[in-house]
């Protein structure tokens, strides 16, 4: 048994939603498991408070900023995990080449909207004293 495996095996047991049909999938910094409706990341090594950061700063994002849905969270021995509702869709990296120009620009627009509304928004002083002491 992969060592991916079995930490999804002891994280799988503690999520709050139901996690089947899963795969896992290419990532730089932790394990991530996708299915249809759910990603699943569990961080394995380095800084593993990241992902309940990540969770406290996912929640206090507006909605104007595109941004995915935390089900939730947790750490069970020396893993951290965080489940997500999965965001349909291709990676523009990967589809910029096939795309006309007006859906180029129409990305590039939506990702200027999306930096502008973050650029607009003031993070609660929680999240502002975690982020600079973490």
């Amino acid at each position: 048994m992969s060592d991916a495996i079995l930490r999804f095996s002891i994280v799988r047991q503690h999520l709050p939603a139901e996690f089947r049909d899963s795969v896992l999938v290419e990532s730089w910094s932790n394990d991530t498991w996708v299915n249809d409706e759910l990603v699943l990341r569990v961080c394995w090594r380095g800084d593993r408070e990241r992902l309940l950061r990540e969770h406290e700063l996912l929640v206090a994002l507006p909605v104007s900023v595109p941004h995915a849905f935390v089900v939730g969270s947790g750490r069970i021995a020396d893993l951290t995990w965080m489940l997500l509702r999965r965001i349909q869709g291709e990676r523009l990296d990967l589809v910029w080449p096939s795309l006309s120009i007006d859906a180029r620009r129409d990305a590039v627009v939506g990702l200027g909207n999306a930096l502008s509304n973050l650029h607009d928004w003031a993070p609660p002083t929680n999240i502002r004293k975690m982020l600079l002491h973490p």
